[in-house]
C-alpha cells in the first residue's frame, strides 16, 4: 500500500529510470492513465448532464462536440438527445422561434428543414411565418396548455357538497 502511493509521486521517467526492466511498472502506469482517463470521461459525463438538466441545449452541444468519443460510442445518442429537447421545449412552449429551436437540436440548413417537414407531417407541428423567422407551433398538451391539465382532485360531485350543509347549518 506504502509502494502503490509512493510510486503515484513519481513521473513516468522516473519509474522506467529506477527499474527499466520491470514490467509491473509499465502495468502500473498503464492502470494509472487509464483511472484518469476514466475520471476525466466521468466528468466530462457529469457536465452533459447538467446542461440538459437545466436545458443547456446550446452549451450541452459545444461540449459534446469536444467529447466526440462519448457520443460515438452509444448508437443513437445524438437522436436520443433531439428527442429529449423537443420534448422539454414542448413542456414549456406553444410555439418555439426556429432559432430556439436550432439551438436545441443542434440541426441546421437542409437537414431542420427535413426534420420540421417530418415533425409537421407525423407530430402535429405547425410551422408559421412570422416576420423575418419561422415560429413553430407545438401540439398542445397539459404543461404549454393549462387549461387542459384535468386535476382530479378539483372534481368533486355536487352530491358530495350538499351532504355537509347540514353540518354547516
Amino acid at each position: 500500500m506504502a509502494t502503490e502511493q509512493a510510486a503515484e509521486n513519481y513521473t513516468v521517467e522516473d519509474l522506467v529510470a529506477l527499474n527499466p526492466y520491470n514490467p509491473d511498472i509499465l502495468n502500473d502506469l498503464e492502470k494509472f492513465v487509464n483511472e484518469q482517463q476514466m475520471e476525466e470521461q466521468f466528468k466530462v459525463l457529469i457536465v452533459l448532464s447538467h446542461y440538459l438538466e437545466t436545458a443547456r441545449f446550446s452549451q450541452f452541444w459545444d461540449e459534446a462536440a469536444k467529447n466526440r468519443h462519448i457520443s460515438e460510442a452509444v448508437p443513437g445518442f445524438e437522436q436520443a438527445i433531439q428527442s429529449y429537447a423537443i420534448h422539454v421545449l414542448s413542456l414549456t412552449y406553444q410555439k418555439v422561434p426556429r432559432p430556439i429551436l436550432v439551438e436545441a437540436i443542434n440541426i441546421e440548413g437542409l437537414a431542420l428543414d427535413k426534420f420540421l417537414e417530418y415533425h409537421a407531417a407525423n407530430s402535429g407541428w405547425v410551422i408559421e411565418k412570422g416576420g423575418q423567422s419561422q415560429v413553430i407551433v407545438l401540439p398542445r398538451n397539459e404543461f404549454n396548455h393549462p387549461e387542459l391539465k384535468k386535476n382530479t382532485a378539483d372534481i368533486l360531485p355536487f352530491e358530495h357538497v350538499t351532504r355537509i350543509f347540514p353540518v354547516l347549518g
